[in-house]
């Protein structure tokens, strides 16, 4: 238990903690209220990511029996559910991530509630902290006002789900002392490394609550044993997993482990997103210093021992933070699921800075600040834009085709191609085959949903040997699609035709509009300006039959008026 203030700072703090202690929790709780609807706000509204539409298209692809790769992706098995749902895309996926907002709101009150029991038991030494609930309040405050959470902590990604397993795993560890509870850690640490293998991360905090509790008789045995127990757990869900799917996608996933270990932590440099991490340290200043006065402080339990033991736990308690320094995709989506157990030290520290007046009015400032500038960000970042146009794509094409897309905004269409992600896009590169243009030939997709800077320079002949899609792909691309409207572009083809023959080929059969001033002839048949042509896979013939040139656009032929149901502009917000 801690040991009683220091007598000069009870006689200056006390009191007024006795008069503001119950106002002060209840503007904090106000404040988690409102972060709450803010959050519930922005499940709504916010843009949708390409990984979220990606996270989902899995779910589609495995329950129509599409290869699915053995490794990260049992989610499949969680989610399948959420194609009940009318509207695969956008309402799937608002409907997923408000089961993400609950998983986050779980994560919190795993926060406040690791945070007041170790403050309870005595990690805090003799810091002055005279209410350890308010400690506890204070620490899922601070996760859920530091950055990027009220935008990114809720989305439908493997994020939120792996955070609040790896909280409930911690919390029994540092809390409970049963076999069963150690047994439930240990099944919930499996699940979350079978999710996704960047669980791993966590790993100081297990090491955290193991030296933590190493005086307590026989707790220490059972950890490990919980611990060793994680691996075959880890093992069967795996195999369950894997039944169904062939060798050779099992193989497959043992070399996307090994590119992520590469392309992930070993090749993404020294802090690989500066201005990312720069921003989230910005938003959450009150949860870092009081982190660093934690850090700071060298009073503690009576005993050198005791201290030294509090001292480490609360650092490897820090320590996945550090993985920023290193890990490539430290993107703002990787904040929350990286810092709750940080924000158990925050708690301590703030809990104890709060003893002042002044800092205490700064901390609810800034933290009311953070939750504003948040929320008024994930307004301005809308998805009307994204349901307008997977709604006319929808019509447009009701029974669902082939398509290229960055990653799957219409995941029960079939998405031909990788997922253009910037390290899907490097192994592409890396691997020098022309997927779009063999996809083109053999799965004739009707349209693009050009929503990768790669499509784009493609599709408008900004063609470039080092960088983007290969060549070939960029040909294919270029000679094979026109712009519709907005990020949809259709098959079909420009060309320049004159009284010569002007001889091309159609790779995508489909019935066709030709867009021209005036008649020409197409393989022998006259067709006026907007004429209809049906064209199978094959060679096409064009001329003029005149002496003039005309500038002639073949595409495929669809309700006019949904041009002006796809809006212009970007697809996707920035991060």
């Amino acid at each position: 238990m801690l040991s009683d203030p220091v007598p000069e700072i009870a006689d200056r703090s006390l009191t007024y903690r006795s008069l503001t202690s119950g106002r002060f929790g209840f503007w904090i709780c106000t404040l988690v209220a409102v972060q709450t609807i803010a959050m519930g706000i922005t499940v709504v509204i916010h843009n949708v990511n390409w990984d979220e539409f990606n996270f989902l298209q899995l779910v589609h692809e495995f329950l129509r029996g599409d290869p699915v790769r053995a490794l990260q992706t049992f989610h499949v098995r969680l989610f399948g559910w959420l194609t009940w749902f009318p509207d695969a895309g956008l309402t799937q996926i608002i409907v997923g991530r408000g089961v993400m907002l609950t998983l986050v709101i779980g994560t919190a009150v795993l926060t406040g509630f690791l945070t007041r029991h170790l403050v309870l038991v005595g990690i805090a030494g003799d810091r002055h902290i005279s209410d350890a609930g308010i400690a506890g309040l204070l620490a899922a405050a601070a996760f859920l006002t530091s950055g990027y959470v009220t935008i990114h902590a809720a989305s439908f990604r493997a994020d939120p789900l792996l955070a609040f397993l790896l909280m409930v795993a911690i919390t029994i560890l540092f809390t409970r002392s049963g076999l069963v509870w150690f047994g439930l850690a240990a099944f919930a640490t499996a699940l979350a490394l079978v999710i996704s293998v960047k669980s791993a991360l966590w790993l100081p905090v297990f090491l955290a609550a193991l030296i933590w509790r190493t005086p307590e008789k026989g707790v220490p045995l059972r950890m490990v044993i919980a611990g060793l127990a994680t691996l075959p757990m880890v093992a069967i869900l795996l195999f369950w997993h894997a039944q169904g799917l062939n060798a050779a996608q099992t193989e497959g996933s043992a070399a996307t482990l090994s590119d992520a270990l590469f392309t992930g932590v070993l090749n993404g440099g020294f802090l690989p997103r500066q201005l990312t991490v720069v921003v989230w340290a910005v938003v959450s200043i009150p949860a870092i210093g009081a982190v660093l006065t934690v850090l700071a402080s060298r009073r503690g339990s009576p005993g050198g021992t005791a201290t030294g033991r509090a001292r480490l736990a609360l650092f490897l308690l820090m320590a996945p933070i550090f993985s920023v320094l290193v890990y490539r995709n430290a993107f703002p989506y990787f904040f929350p699921f990286i810092t709750p157990p940080l924000m158990v030290v925050a708690g301590v520290g703030l809990s104890g800075l709060l003893a002042h007046k002044r800092v205490s009015t700064v901390v609810m400032l800034w933290m009311s600040m953070a939750v504003g500038a948040q929320f008024l960000r994930a307004t301005g970042e809308g998805n009307s834009d994204q349901r307008m146009t997977t709604d006319a794509l929808r019509r447009i094409f009701p029974t669902p085709v082939a398509y290229i897309d960055r990653s799957a905004a219409l995941p029960e269409f079939s998405k031909a191609g990788p997922f253009l992600s910037g390290w899907g896009l490097q192994k592409y590169r890396d691997a020098g085959i022309p997927v779009f243009a063999n996809l083109i030939r053999e799965r004739q997709p009707p349209f693009v949903l050009a929503t990768s800077a790669a499509l784009l320079a493609a599709l408008e002949g900004r063609h470039s040997a080092n960088a983007g899609l290969l060549p070939a792909d960029q040909k294919a691309l270029f000679q094979n699609y026109v712009h519709f409207s907005g990020p949809v572009w259709l098959a079909g083809k420009n060309l320049v035709v004159g009284p010569g023959p002007q001889e091309t080929a159609i790779l995508i059969a489909g019935r066709y509009q030709v867009l021209t001033e005036g008649p020409v002839i197409l393989n022998g048949q006259t067709v006026g300006p907007g004429g209809i042509v049906d064209l199978r896979t094959g060679p096409l013939v064009f001329t003029t039959g005149g002496n003039g040139e005309t500038a002639v656009t073949l595409i495929l032929a669809v309700p006019e008026e949904e041009r002006a149901n796809i809006p212009d502009g970007g697809f996707y917000a920035d991060f």
